[in-house]
């Protein structure tokens, strides 16, 4: 039988995923100036992932390696905004589709448990979520997740300027019902 693809491109491959991440990564701008309280964001055109200025750029394991986990969030934030766009996903079922990829990107590329890294990061995510506000959050983050789980607590914590693109987005997105504020 005369295959196209093979059958080693049809076989798991770290090596690959890797390959496959790096070409991801390589256009995105990765912003780590700002306050973000979902931990991580998108910019409205997806051409920025902004990471939160508080979150550690590495984690060290149980076996003392180095990790760096802006990566993992750089590709859970690339695939959780392109389900959104492409696909039209709600931003829960968006967000479990790149949760799965994160996964698979911290036990392939860097062996470390996912239980671990998860511990590790939902820490870092609850000393972000906890702050009371948010007071320097980017102008053009998608304010898709927020709106989309009803974080009106949340948004109104953000002091987001009137004329941020993501807070245009969600009037546009409200424009037959009250105002979020």
């Amino acid at each position: 039988m005369n295959r196209l693809i093979t059958e080693a491109q049809l076989n798991i491959s770290v090596g690959e995923l890797k390959a496959s991440i790096d070409d991801l990564l390589k256009d995105v701008k990765i912003d780590t100036k700002h306050d973000v309280p979902y931990t991580a964001g998108y910019s409205v055109n997806d051409k920025t992932v902004y990471i939160d200025h508080e979150v550690p750029k590495f984690m060290t394991t149980k076996e003392g390696r180095k990790v760096d986990v802006w990566r993992f969030l750089v590709v859970h934030e690339i695939i959780e905004k392109s389900m959104l766009m492409t696909h039209k996903l709600d931003y829960p079922h968006a967000h479990q589709i790149a949760l799965r990829m994160e996964q698979a990107t911290v036990e392939d590329e860097d062996r470390v448990s996912w239980n671990e890294y998860n511990t590790w990061m939902m820490k870092v995510v609850d000393d972000v979520q906890n702050r009371k506000e948010w007071p320097n959050v980017p102008k053009d983050l998608d304010m898709t997740p927020y709106k989309d789980l009803n974080d009106k607590t949340t948004m109104r914590n953000m002091h987001v300027k009137e004329g941020a693109m993501g807070l245009t987005l969600i009037k546009r997105l409200n424009e037959s019902t009250k105002p979020i504020f």
